[in-house]
């Protein structure tokens, strides 16, 4: 969409994936998650399509983010299956995915931090948890507890981090 409002729409290769959340990669396409498609895709600004399946089945990707460190995080949402991991996508295509210390923590929103770290919602822990992006996910270290269910988080203006639940809550 402009700026003033036109929309153009692309129809993504693989047909009932479900595509979940979007942001702008270093590479200045769009990076997408497709959820029922167990995919990560790509789109050009001319609409030219790549998509990247996870290693892992029936893992649901949901949020996906451009890490400090150039390459594009996305969360696995499927606790019960294969999910309850994080993965890193480089702008190339090269996939690799890193458990969580905590079992069915349903992680779900995820941003790039000011610290330089990845930072994430946990849906059903309650919390929103900092992850070191050295090579891989090194360690949980800052978990802050909140009071019930966290789905977004994201960069304010002035650098501090934001998080939504649903109004209900």
């Amino acid at each position: 969409m402009t700026t003033s409002g036109a929309i153009t729409e692309f129809s993504i290769p693989t047909p009932a994936s479900e595509p979940y959340w979007i942001v702008r990669g270093p590479d200045g396409n769009l990076w997408f998650t497709e959820t029922v498609g167990n995919k990560i895709g790509r789109v050009s600004p001319m609409g030219d399509f790549a998509e990247f399946p996870l290693p892992s089945p029936a893992t649901d990707p949901a949020g996906i983010a451009v890490g400090p460190d150039g390459n594009l995080w996305f969360t696995e949402t499927n606790g019960n299956l294969a999910g309850n991991k994080i993965g890193r996508i480089t702008p190339l295509g090269v996939i690799s995915e890193f458990p969580l210390n905590n079992n069915y923590v349903v992680p779900f929103g995820i941003c790039s931090g000011p610290d330089g770290r990845i930072w994430l919602t946990e849906l059903m822990g309650n919390r929103i948890d900092a992850l070191f992006t050295l090579q891989a996910v090194q360690a949980v270290p800052a978990a802050s507890p909140v009071a019930g269910l966290v789905f977004l988080v994201a960069l304010g203006i002035l650098g501090a981090l934001l998080a939504g639940r649903p109004a209900s809550q």
